[in-house]
């Protein structure tokens, strides 16, 4: 297979390993990464971070307006074998977007079982349950990805 190089002049620079592009680009083939540790996912500038108030309870809307992040819970007790649902309020959300969350830190690792439900524009519910024989009080930490999608 060729390869070719088009130029377009003030469209992007190019510095040897990065290009970019001003805009938005549409691929109508596939985009793919042959490097082993690269991989194709959001650019630093793309995430950000938002947390629970102290003391606000699990249950507690949080607003973050990226693509992806994390999010702090509140350190508030979840009883054994319990759901508590939270929204997650964010403009970067479309009606058929994915929305993708897992725990990354503080409590005890795989105990926890993270979903996102709802099919709204611009929010979605995050549950939380607690698979522990007991409860846990901790400030979990989640780390969440937008994965833009369409249904045609």
């Amino acid at each position: 297979m060729a390869s070719s190089v088009f130029i377009w002049p003030g469209l992007f620079s190019n510095d040897g390993a990065t290009i970019t592009f001003p805009t938005t680009i549409s691929v109508t083939g596939g985009v793919s990464s042959s490097s082993p540790t690269a991989g194709i996912g959001y650019a630093t500038g793309a995430g950000g971070t938002v947390t629970q108030g102290s003391g606000s309870g699990k249950a507690t809307a949080v607003t973050l307006n990226t693509v992806c992040g994390t999010i702090t819970m509140d350190a508030a007790n979840l009883l054994a074998a319990t759901v508590v649902s939270f929204t997650f309020n964010n403009t970067a959300i479309a009606a058929n977007d994915m929305l993708l969350v897992t725990h990354v830190a503080a409590g005890s690792a795989g105990i926890y079982t993270i979903y996102s439900t709802g099919s709204s524009a611009n929010s979605r519910s995050i549950d939380v349950r607690n698979n522990a024989a007991g409860a846990e009080a901790a400030a979990i930490v989640l780390r969440f990805v937008v994965i833009k999608a369409v249904t045609a």
